[in-house]
């Protein structure tokens, strides 16, 4: 609001100084009665000097409020991908996820034999997400907002597969 007041403010400035330098004018003489005379019958398109002042504070607040946009939307996701790595980190008992199955592409789905003999095979650890001291890879997060997303859900429970000495 303070912007529109000083936006203001410049305008009626900006008159009163027109009127005041054209008043001087008349005063004097022709000197710069002619200027006006010239400006009026231009035969190019008139431009007012008060409506470019206006518009370029103009610009500039809209280039600042998108710049704030942007930050917030930085700030609302950084603040998503805290909570999800809390979740991640938290120990929680059995807890129950309720996606919509409709949403869930069936060939990301395992069952826990699938999980168990590629464990085995491999050497890796199945456990909860809470025993895990690596770090969570973006694609990570990202993957786990797109999915509480699209199921408007907050997913609990983590279990990782890892190798033994990041638990």
């Amino acid at each position: 609001m303070n912007n529109k007041l000083d936006i203001m403010g410049i305008r009626q400035q900006f008159n009163i100084m027109l009127t005041h330098l054209f008043g001087i004018a008349r005063k004097r003489g022709n000197q710069f009665t002619n200027f006006e005379r010239i400006a009026t019958n231009r035969p190019f398109k008139k431009t007012s000097l008060e409506q470019k002042l206006f518009q370029l504070p103009a610009k500039s607040l809209q280039e600042n409020y998108l710049l704030k946009e942007v930050h917030q939307i930085l700030v609302k996701e950084a603040v998503k991908d805290y909570n999800i790595v809390c979740q991640i980190n938290t120990k929680h008992g059995i807890h129950e996820n309720r996606f919509d199955f409709e949403l869930l592409e069936t060939k990301n789905i395992y069952h826990l034999n699938q999980i168990k003999e590629i464990c085995i095979n491999y050497r890796l650890r199945f456990l909860d997400s809470s025993y895990f001291k690596g770090e969570i890879p973006q694609s990570a997060l990202t993957k786990i907002k797109q999915i509480e997303q699209s199921h408007c859900i907050e997913i609990r429970g983590f279990k990782i597969i890892a190798p033994s000495k990041l638990f």
